[in-house]
């Protein structure tokens, strides 16, 4: 089993290429929830999310389209469609394949732009167990989400992991140069960190985000 420091040595000279789907970019959405989907939508913070989370070894599949994206049967991690992101659990033969969907399980409304890459990656780490969030309470789970991505990178930031502080900031850099590219403008960990601070704890704020799409 790899451990965090482990993978982060093993991806080094992997980062080249974007990491994020431009179908998750809305050109019309909330610069800031914009920024802050590029920051945590990058695919080797995910992984490390999950590993946070108590599972390692996560595995991503990013696919164009709906139509277009085949999950292998052995597939064992986060893919995304397209336009929303899934858990997954390996195909077991003779039973229905796991899967876990942010939608289906009452957590996010159906349709909206915000956190499917979290719960995704949230309750496939947890096995399926999607506590703290609950049902139809969509505005709660904005704010409890965001205390969990605080709580991860707030982790990383006051470690005393210099390898850790150096990888997530090359990440958040990657992010947004991409962000520039595509016409959002620029971004650092510090409007991210103040976002999810601001979701955490503003009702309104997360209720636009919860809704946003």
């Amino acid at each position: 089993m790899k451990t965090r420091k482990n993978r982060l040595r093993s991806k080094k000279n992997k980062r080249g290429g974007a990491k994020r789907a431009r179908s998750e970019i809305d050109m019309d959405f909330n610069t800031p929830f914009q920024h802050l989907i590029n920051a945590i939508s990058d695919e080797e913070i995910l992984t490390d999310f999950a590993e946070f989370n108590g599972r390692p070894d996560c595995q991503v599949l990013r696919g164009k389209s709906r139509s277009a994206t085949v999950v292998p049967p052995e597939f064992c991690g986060i893919a995304y469609d397209g336009g929303h992101w899934k858990g997954y659990e390996a195909l077991v033969p003779g039973a229905p394949r796991v899967i876990y969907d942010s939608y289906v399980a009452g957590v996010q409304i159906p349709a909206t732009n915000n956190f499917c890459q979290s719960y995704a990656t949230y309750i496939w780490a947890k096995k399926g167990n999607k506590a703290p969030f609950i049902s139809g309470k969509f505005t709660e789970n904005a704010k409890k989400m965001s205390s969990i991505w605080l709580a991860y990178f707030n982790g990383i930031l006051k470690s005393k992991n210099a390898d850790m502080k150096i990888w997530l900031d090359k990440a958040i850099k990657e992010g947004s140069k991409m962000s520039v590219q595509e016409g959002h403008g620029a971004f650092d960990i510090k409007e991210v960190m103040a976002t999810l601070q601001k979701l955490s704890i503003d009702d309104a704020y997360a209720g636009e985000f919860s809704t946003s799409s």
